[in-house]
């Protein structure tokens, strides 16, 4: 293997969400620079387990995410995968009371995200229908904080885990049908996941949009604590329907935007995610 090829393979370990999309030709790469936020002054609550639009109100509470994704073709069936969030800054708003005067101070953290490695295996990988298997390491570079505070500031969840899934997709000219299913395995007495979605899409020359809805379901089999605010809690639970658009400024190079809305959840912030960045293949 050249040294470019070692160096670029080096490069994705050390700074590349994992998210499904085209199998890569060996040598081929692809890498995402996004900006995330999300903000709200509710929050998803434990609730009763039948019911999942009870809200309550907070502190609005915002998280601001640089990430970097990307993924390299090791072989023609075999990639790597990546995400880094190389810049996490969350913050708490502060409370003041009216009659009384008193005031409560907010707050601010800034660090790493925690970050995630993968491999993703064709099984079948001649169209129009493919069909990918894919592992997923979660890496907790984030920090925790303190759960039992109502204000906690937190940029990860602090445990190591696994994720196994698979993903079939469909091609039918420029426009593009996938869905997935997968276990997530968490560590530190978080309950276990399950994972799904469906996406579909069309890619053409220079516009492309993309609609999907993904949902996380907890199996409630462990009894670590749930955060107070933000989205990194134990028995998180996501009903997510999400758009995203794409310009093509050339074969190399596109930028897009996107939204990821939160219709149902649990133990999460009841406010809809926005995405923006660029895409480089080579």
């Amino acid at each position: 293997m050249k040294m470019r090829s070692i160096l670029s393979l080096i490069f994705l370990f050390i700074f590349t969400s994992i998210t499904y999309g085209q199998i890569l030709e060996k040598g081929h790469a692809q890498f995402r620079l996004s900006q995330q936020f999300i903000s709200s002054d509710s929050y998803f609550n434990e609730g009763s387990l039948n019911s999942l639009r009870e809200t309550k109100p907070i502190r609005t509470n915002s998280i601001y995410s640089t990430l970097l994704s990307g993924q390299y073709g090791i072989s023609d069936r075999l990639s790597v995968m990546g995400l880094f969030p190389v810049f996490v800054r969350v913050t708490v708003n502060g409370l003041k009371y009216n009659q009384s005067g008193t005031e409560s101070r907010g707050g601010a953290l800034n660090s790493f995200g925690d970050a995630e490695l993968g491999l993703r295996y064709a099984i079948r990988k001649a169209k129009p229908v493919q069909i990918v298997a894919f592992v997923t390491l979660g890496i907790p570079f984030g920090k925790r904080g303190d759960l039992t505070d109502s204000t906690n500031l937190q940029t990860g969840d602090g445990e190591l885990n696994q994720i196994a899934g698979i993903e079939l997709r469909h091609s039918l000219a420029d426009f593009n049908f996938s869905g997935y299913t997968s276990f997530n395995n968490r560590s530190e007495n978080y309950s276990n996941e399950i994972r799904y979605g469906f996406e579909a899409g069309y890619s053409g020359s220079v516009f492309g949009v993309k609609i999907r809805y993904n949902v996380i379901k907890s199996l409630f089999n462990e009894d670590g604590l749930n955060s107070p605010n933000g989205i990194f809690s134990n028995h998180r639970e996501v009903f997510s329907p999400g758009i995203e658009a794409s310009f093509t400024i050339s074969k190399k190079f596109t930028v897009f935007a996107s939204s990821d809305f939160i219709t149902a959840g649990r133990n999460t912030l009841n406010a809809p995610l926005w995405s923006i960045g660029m895409q480089l293949k080579r």
